[in-house]
């Protein structure tokens, strides 16, 4: 048995730290950033326009951009950035950057994950250049003032010197993918594909030079090994703690638990085209029917301390003013859940345990990823739940690619997967008809309606009464069954000072770690 001991110094540099990761990097470039790991990196090495805090809602700071306003009639958002910045190569940030990521961002011939961030930017002023150090975003309708900023804030930006003579459909190939520019404080010093990730200080960082002189991200697929890094010392930091593990890692002397707060949900998509998944009573019925409260029980309590708790939508609970403590989950209700089904024609006609309708039995696959036990936990519990109700599932786990290609061609029955939602609203990409984010192919006049009116409003208060109303409409259609929300745990070594594992990120403000001093 694997004992738990400890190296003094991880296997980094002298005044440095090693990072576990689950995944290799997909992207660094802030268009195709492709999960989480993703994004810290691009924080770490790369600055937007603005900043962000967060206190139940975002706020923003200045950062590239050092003041901006709005127009009376909040169609206009004028800018002036910093004049002092500069890329790692020296080479100085101006709009001529800006106007280029963005130029990327509104090309349909990139497939850019910010796509939705400029879908109300008039043509050609999106921004508007007036200068090296001013310039303009010109909107065709006024909306939230907040969810504005977020869309032209928040994209790193990139060197239009160095990628600009590019076909534009070349960039998701180049090298700078991972390993940009930096204009952040951390750069790329190597980069070895399925290895390790090494960042080391940009010396040309405005705000002066990290603490540490290295952050190496191992590139570790099992989570077992993972953690066995941790504990010999090979590693600092590992995210997504398994609750199995968190009161064996709690009386580690050399060991410090950070909790996250409430931003990843977990949930059941089903495909609104598959025939089975037409009827509303039948998705009623399933959702009377799996008991969420014994999910997070089973899977998200250690101790009587509970790390989850029930979803009624995709707006994290992480913004107090958004929450509506009227709507509640559906009661678990199995005999409610069985009339349901009856009401909508499935029974079973032939005695065999599985429901059928006109010679069809209600059998369906359930897929999630194969890297993830929390998940394929649940798959799995939820197959039993099921089962009672006369609904036959099987549970297949995918490559995570894989997965994410098929829920993106809507080539699945049914897929378990999860969010880290965002801290603005804007719920158009995943719930409007035809969101790119629509996975189950959700349409509904209401919804988006109020996605249209709760963005075109700008009183804040105002806006959240919107919100609530949509998660109220969203959760009475059950686009999805909603599971529940996950505060997420990171175990770091406590040589490790200062680590700021917040809502934003696991490595929030990583130039501000460092060492503790013997």
């Amino acid at each position: 048995m694997l004992g738990w001991w400890f190296i003094t110094t991880a296997l980094a540099a002298p005044n440095g730290i090693a990072v576990a990761s689950a995944t290799d990097i997909g992207s660094l470039v802030p268009l195709f950033v492709q999960n989480e790991l993703d994004a810290a990196l691009v924080e770490a090495t790369q600055q937007s326009l603005v900043g962000a805090e967060f206190r139940c809602r975002l706020s923003y700071v200045p950062e590239i951009a050092r003041e901006w306003e709005w127009s009376k009639d909040g169609l206009i958002l004028s800018m002036t950035l910093r004049d002092d910045l500069t890329f790692s190569d020296g080479h100085p940030i101006t709009t001529e950057d800006v106007a280029f990521t963005y130029g990327l961002i509104h090309n349909r011939a990139i497939d850019s994950n910010q796509r939705g961030y400029v879908e109300r930017m008039v043509p050609g002023k999106g921004p508007l250049v007036i200068d090296d150090h001013h310039l303009e975003w010109h909107f065709t309708e006024a909306y939230s003032r907040d969810t504005q900023l977020a869309h032209v804030g928040t994209v790193a930006i990139l060197p239009a010197h160095v990628l600009g003579e590019l076909d534009p459909r070349a960039i998701a190939g180049h090298a700078i993918v991972r390993d940009p520019l930096a204009s952040g404080a951390w750069q790329v010093a190597d980069y070895q594909p399925g290895t390790r990730l090494v960042l080391e200080p940009n010396p040309r960082y405005f705000e002066g030079r990290p603490h540490l002189d290295q952050v190496t991200f191992r590139i570790i697929p099992d989570y077992a090994t993972r953690l066995y890094e941790l504990k010999r010392g090979g590693v600092d930091v590992v995210t997504d703690i398994d609750v199995d593990d968190l009161k064996a890692l709690a009386e580690q002397p050399e060991i410090s638990l950070h909790r996250r707060g409430w931003r990843s949900v977990d949930y059941v998509a089903w495909n609104l085209k598959n025939p089975l998944f037409f009827d509303l009573r039948v998705r009623r019925a399933m959702a009377m029917a799996v008991d969420v409260d014994r999910l997070v029980d089973d899977l998200l309590t250690v101790e009587g301390t509970r790390y989850g708790m029930g979803s009624v939508g995709t707006f994290t609970p992480e913004l107090c003013d958004l929450r509506d403590e009227t709507l509640v989950p559906l009661a678990v209700d199995l005999e409610g859940a069985k009339a349901l089904m009856v009401e909508a024609g499935w029974i079973d006609s032939d005695n065999d345990g599985i429901r059928d309708r006109e010679g069809r039995p209600f059998k369906f696959t359930l897929t999630t990823t194969n890297d993830n036990k929390r998940r394929e936990g649940a798959a799995n519990r939820i197959r039993e739940m099921l089962a009672p109700l006369g609904i036959a599932v099987t549970v297949q786990t995918l490559e995570t690619n894989q997965f994410f290609h098929r829920v993106e061609q809507h080539d699945f029955q049914a897929a378990m997967a999860g969010w880290s939602a965002a801290l603005f609203v804007d719920p158009s990409r995943m719930w409007k008809t035809g969101g790119d984010f629509n996975f189950p192919g959700y349409s509904s006049d209401e919804a988006d309606e109020l996605i249209a009116r709760g963005l075109s409003t700008h009183d804040p208060d105002r806006a959240a009464k919107i919100w609530q109303r949509l998660q109220a409409t969203i959760y009475a259609d059950q686009p999805y069954l909603f599971l529940y929300w996950m505060d997420d745990v990171v175990a770091v070594n406590k040589r490790v000072e200062h680590a700021e594992t917040t809502i934003f990120s696991a490595f929030d403000e990583l130039q501000r770690w460092r060492l503790r001093v013997e």
